[in-house]
């Protein structure tokens, strides 16, 4: 099927023209730029040429298009001569704009009203309108032709299939020209749509703005050229918000006023289709569900700013909503909002996302579900997908015609909000879970946060317990340092007599011995590790490489420059290293060695001498010498490590210490993110706060936790406001570091510092293993987060939960639309809410919210559609038990306002009361 934006924009596409070479091409309405006052070679004043010609009317089409005009209106004094030539000549021009007939009808006073049509009509029709307002057929056209009706006249016996515009209003016959009565019921009649404004003349906005009772009614201002030669076409124009250039979407856009038009003059920059999000939800694509997908895939595309999915019970609508939330990994959301594990809304949802175990049980899924969403971030398009056997890949680039996987985080990488109603109230019973909501918000990135604090949670623990292994070995040093005093105790006694020299020297050398054998032999472990380190030595290749680069060729020298370099270095590397290897091989077995071998032989030849006499004088065992001097150098070399153990300890213990104050300053800055977003987020109707710290309630539960016991709540709640502090206090983690400490006393043997209810209690903090305490110093206080409202009467705050459950959702849908840039989803927002609070917040934040981030809502409301000046209306119904979309379209297309009317509450006559802006008019 072709798209809408296929179908329109060809038309209108031109080099360098932002508003219409749109990448994204979306459904609905957008904004195209109109001049509705143009004069074509017909009019007696267009100037040079004024012969109605085939060129001139081709010369003048490419004026209009290359000012890049999407339509223009033909208005002509007083004749329809030049309307023909144009929609001839439109046939031979590329891309030419939508042309509106129309006149520029002179009234009895001389007052001019701008007159348009439809582009389905023609200069006949004009004609015709001239002959209903008795314009003189032989003086059609000239300088002093007018009709003899007056303007009053005019505006009531004009139909809805012609749009009135007040020609230059505020200049030379215009109608703010006027005294009085006449003045006030000119601008009072409804037909009267617009009015043409010249922003060189000064003008009294009091009259168009709605401001004066006597007129009780907004007229909006419009911009056009009034162009009598060719390059005046587009001087000045007015966007206009429409589905496509037709006169129904002129006038209801007229009707809507402000939201739908926007004054501009040749060379503004401003262009609104680009005053959107930069994250933004294209589409979303169901393959295969039970209801909805089936048997053929359903794509439903989205519009920038507001969506409305509007249908019948049953028909798909929040059915939507669940898939969007699935695929957008969402669903945890739910859960958050709930303190309790049986949680209605999540069970609800886990009970729809799951394929039926029997016919007849609830379940929105097969088992060959596929969910893709199609995500705008930055102007580049994602695909996002979930499928039930969980192989389609979640992160997809759309690169052009590429696709390529991408890793990440679904959550963090493209953020989107979905709210129901029923989860709205249930935050107003849990305001805590507004936590959720505001860590969510780019500016808090809370998730980011939370993740840096584990790390360092995780660095904090494995430093501790690495600090405490190392505590543990160093607890062996008195024990190693009193056997080697009892070793060197012998010694001394064996080296007493008069072979000390010789015992001396042979201990002495021993000792130096090993030391010498220890040196070598991490020498050459060092040049092995050297060896090994050489061949890691490379240069990476050029990756991405272009051959349209321009003197990439200089890159390429240079990189096999750098090739050359490091291999010739790898190579007088390797040649060095293999000297020092056979150098050292040549210090071990040298002269030098050699020498000193001898001299260890002589030492051992020396002791066995002296052994022997040692024997020969009653020394029982004097070979003991050997093997105390051997024992000896064993027990420096471990006493040494231990006092490195208890070296490394202590550095562990401090480099804990810095993890663990960064870890608080993670917290603190948690806490202050939090704050500084509810400041700024609170509005004269909704007020957040949040203390930091302020939530320990569950402080004894988490110590019982800890300690390994569910018992002794008293104790355990007075170790608890020895840490919390009370209301009137701050938070402070000195409070919660001296209770450590006190427990750490108690785990180290002491009494407890402080008064306990049961000694058994004390037991139980003694069996604690300390890896426990570690995790009690990581406590995480919440903050506390309270809700005020104030009501219609805007006098006082009130807590939320006073509030009843429509003021509660009020409260909250005006706190969620009032931040962000990314898309928000809304599942029937509406409900509890009565149609003041609906019209007066929802409407209001709506129409404001959706200039700054794309809008999807599911609704039953009319208000929302209507009021809310819906960009995309998506009308579901159910035929044969599956879901399809009946119609899709902009409120400018005739078939979607009856779709409207026929689908939401109330039906076309309520509609017809309560919204004349998309109603027709009797004429």
């Amino acid at each position: 099927m072709q798209s809408l934006g296929s179908m329109i924009h060809p038309r209108f596409r031109r080099e360098g023209e932002l508003a219409v070479s749109e990448p994204w091409d979306w459904p609905g309405s957008r904004w195209w730029r109109v001049d509705l006052h143009c004069h074509s070679p017909a009019s007696y004043d267009f100037w040079p040429d004024q012969a109605p010609s085939a060129s001139n009317s081709i010369r003048w089409l490419e004026a209009a298009r290359d000012a890049g005009l999407h339509a223009v209106a033909i208005t002509d004094h007083n004749t329809a001569a030049g309307i023909e030539p144009l929609q001839t000549a439109a046939e031979q021009v590329e891309n030419p704009p939508v042309l509106f007939p129309g006149v520029e009808l002179t009234a009895a006073d001389g007052s001019h009203l701008l007159l348009v049509i439809d582009q389905a009509h023609g200069r006949t029709d004009i004609e015709d309108l001239l002959s209903k307002f008795e314009v003189p057929v032989g003086n059609r056209g000239n300088e002093d032709s007018r009709s003899p009706q007056s303007v009053e006249q005019i505006l009531e016996h004009c139909g809805n299939d012609v749009v009135v515009i007040a020609a230059h209003a505020n200049g030379e016959r215009g109608l703010l020209e006027h005294d009085g009565q006449q003045r006030i019921k000119e601008l009072q009649n409804p037909r009267l749509l617009a009015a043409e404004v010249k922003p060189d003349l000064e003008i009294d906005t009091s009259w168009l703005d709605g401001s004066r009772p006597e007129i009780g009614r907004r007229i909006p201002e419009i911009h056009a050229s009034d162009s009598h030669n060719l390059d005046d076409i587009g001087r000045r124009y007015t966007w206009v918000k429409m589905t496509r250039p037709d006169l129904e979407g002129l006038r209801l856009a007229l009707l809507d006023g402000s939201g739908s038009v926007h004054k501009a003059n040749k060379g503004d920059a401003f262009d609104p289709n680009q005053h959107q999000a930069a994250h933004a939800i294209e589409s979303i694509k169901v393959d295969d569900a039970k209801y909805i997908g089936r048997p053929s895939p359903i794509q439903i595309d989205l519009n920038p700013w507001l969506n409305t999915i509007i249908g019948g019970r049953g028909t798909g609508k929040s059915t939507l909503v669940d898939f969007f939330r699935k695929t957008l990994r969402r669903e945890a959301e739910l859960r958050r909002v709930e303190p309790r594990e049986d949680g209605a809304l999540h069970k609800h949802f886990d009970r729809r996302m799951r394929v039926p175990p029997k016919r007849h049980f609830e379940g929105l899924l097969t088992k060959d579900t596929k969910i893709e969403v199609v995500y705008r971030k930055d102007s580049t398009r994602f695909s996002l997908a979930w499928n039930q056997d969980g192989d389609a890949h979640p992160i997809t680039l759309i690169d052009e015609n590429e696709k390529r996987s991408e890793e990440g985080d679904i959550r963090e990488r493209f953020p989107v909000r979905i709210y129901s109603q029923k989860q709205l109230f249930a935050i107003a019973q849990n305001p805590k879970a507004l936590l959720t909501v505001i860590d969510d918000s780019p500016k808090v990135n809370g998730a980011d946060l939370r993740r840096r604090m584990d790390e360092l949670k995780d660095q904090y623990l494995a430093l501790r317990a690495q600090a405490r292994s190392e505590a543990r070995k160093a607890r062996e040093r008195p024990h190693r340092t009193a056997v080697l005093a009892d070793i060197q105790q012998k010694l001394n006694l064996l080296e007493k007599g008069g072979h000390t020299q010789i015992l001396n020297d042979y201990r002495r050398r021993s000792q130096l011995h090993s030391t010498w054998s220890a040196i070598l032999d991490l020498s050459e472990s060092t040049l092995e590790t050297v060896e090994r380190s050489v061949e890691d030595l490379t240069v990476p290749d050029l990756e991405d490489r272009n051959d349209n680069v321009h003197n990439e060729h200089h890159l390429t020298r240079m990189h096999t420059a750098l090739l050359q370099i490091i291999e010739d270095a790898r190579s007088e590397l390797r040649k060095v290293v293999r000297k020092a290897r056979r150098d050292v091989m040549a210090v071990r077995s040298g002269p030098d060695a050699e020498k000193w071998q001898t001299s260890l032989g002589t030492s051992h030849r020396e002791l066995e001498i002296v052994n022997a006499e040692l024997a020969a004088e009653g020394i029982s065992d004097p070979n003991d010498y050997k093997g105390l001097v051997a024992e000896e150098a064993k027990l420096r070399r471990e006493i040494e490590t231990l006092v490195n153990s208890q070296t490394l300890a202590e550095d562990l213990e401090n480099k804990a210490s810095e993890v663990l104050a960064d870890y608080r300053k993670l917290r603190q800055e948690l806490s202050d993110r939090r704050c500084h977003f509810a400041r700024e987020t609170s509005s004269d109707t909704i007020k957040v706060e949040v203390r930091p710290y302020g939530d320990t309630t569950n402080l004894v539960d988490y110590l019982g936790d800890q300690i390994g016991t569910e018992r002794f709540e008293k104790d355990r709640e007075a170790l608890s406001s020895r840490i919390a502090p009370d209301e009137s206090m701050r938070w402070d983690w000195r409070r919660l570091d001296q209770v450590v400490g006190d427990i750490s006393s108690v785990l180290g043997g002491s009494s407890a510092p402080w008064n306990l209810r049961h000694g058994r209690f004390e037991q139980k903090l003694q069996q604690m293993g300390p890896e426990r305490l570690d995790h009690i110093s990581l406590y995480p206080p919440e903050d506390d987060v309270t809700v005020g409202f104030r009501d219609h009467t805007k006098t006082r705050w009130r807590p939320l939960e006073q509030g009843s459950p429509g003021q509660q959702t009020a409260a909250l849908l005006a706190f969620v639309l009032g931040y962000g840039t990314e898309p928000i989803i809304l599942d029937q927002p509406e409900d509890d809410l009565d149609n003041t609070l609906i019209y007066d917040l929802l409407v209001t934040s709506l129409r404001q919210t959706k200039q700054s981030r794309q809008i999807i809502v599911v609704t039953h409301n009319p208000n929302i559609v209507v009021h809310g000046d819906a960009e995309l209306v998506i009308s579901l119904e159910s035929r044969g038990g599956k879901s399809h979309v009946n119609s899709m379209g902009g409120l400018q297309e005739s078939n979607v306002r009856a779709e409207v009317c026929r689908v939401m509450e109330g039906g076309q006559e309520a509609f017809e009361s309560r919204y004349r802006r998309i109603m027709p008019q009797t004429t």
